[in-house]
């Protein structure tokens, strides 16, 4: 028998990854704190931070639940660590370089509300917050090259004007998945297409296409994404991942190729085999001159 006093759990459960980002955080949670929707909880799941974010965290947003990874785990670990701690009938993932609108999670949980129940990922529309106009990304499309692409990614809305609307082309609908940097899943989703105990995001992976390897799962397995137009958040981009400017290179690089491997066929490897050549083979060179790195053959050794 469940104890009276036992809290009931939170509708949603907003995980928010943060390394070394304390100048991010208070942006960020103050935009959390003043959602419409007020049945969630906050989990900051930090990955060994030696910038003091914990510490304001504790003393400014005393009510975030903080899961402590103790080391920098990359952001698919790192998120799985907190999600595996979650109760909430849905859980959202929301970069600490974000600050959302005010009914950002409200029109994520009204859209999963009207969804069938088979819709298991909710993309929200992030844009640009140094430029608001801009179009950050509005879900994501899987590539025949093994990668994955934000769709319409720096596009000003202006751009996708259709019927004299100037944002008619970025209407709510299905998509082939959703940037793991503001999204909702349905918790049940991700306990059904795990790897591992605790793996909603493949941890190998570290960072980038961990997204889009969650996408194929969720597609093999039944399940479809939509894009809620009217969910909004303000992106700087890669703000932490820029300190590491030659290991984005090599998880990119080896992470297509992971994906490749984890959730290709047969049939689609031999039909999309020109793109992905190809893929390999201008990445190789751009990379090469623009950085002087060899980093997409190390990430092909690894």
């Amino acid at each position: 028998m469940a104890r009276q006093n036992e809290r009931k759990p939170p509708r949603v459960s907003v995980v928010i990854l943060n390394w070394n980002g304390r100048h991010l955080l208070g942006p960020c949670l103050d935009s959390m704190q003043a959602q419409t929707c007020k049945d969630f909880e906050i989990v900051l799941a930090d990955n060994g931070s030696s910038d003091g974010s914990l510490e304001m965290v504790r003393k400014k947003y005393p009510k975030v639940r903080i899961v402590d990874n103790g080391a920098n785990l990359g952001f698919a670990d790192g998120n799985n660590k907190a999600v595996a701690t979650c109760r909430g009938e849905f859980v959202a993932l929301l970069n600490n370089d974000t600050v959302a609108k005010a009914d950002w999670l409200a029109c994520l949980v009204q859209a999963a509300d009207k969804a069938p129940s088979r819709t298991a990922s909710f993309a929200s529309r992030m844009m640009l917050i140094d430029n608001r106009d801009v179009v950050n990304s509005a879900g994501i499309m899987l590539l025949k090259d093994g990668g994955g692409r934000d769709r319409f990614a720096f596009v000003p809305l202006a751009g996708i004007a259709e019927g004299g609307k100037a944002d008619g082309g970025l209407k709510s609908g299905d998509v082939a998945g959703a940037c793991g940097g503001a999204v909702l899943f349905r918790r049940e989703a991700l306990e059904a297409v795990k790897d591992g105990d605790d793996d909603y995001l493949e941890s190998q992976f570290f960072m980038y296409f961990e997204d889009v390897d969650l996408a194929y799962r969720l597609l093999w397995a039944g399940y479809s994404s939509r894009y809620v137009h009217e969910a909004v958040v303000y992106h700087h981009g890669s703000a932490s991942a820029k300190k590491i400017t030659h290991k984005r290179i090599e998880f990119g690089q080896l992470n297509r190729l992971r994906v490749m491997a984890r959730n290709f066929t047969a049939r689609m490897l031999l039909a999309n085999l020109p793109w992905i050549a190809a893929r390999q083979v201008l990445e190789f060179f751009y990379f090469t001159i623009r950085y002087a790195s060899l980093s997409p053959l190390a990430a092909q050794r690894a």
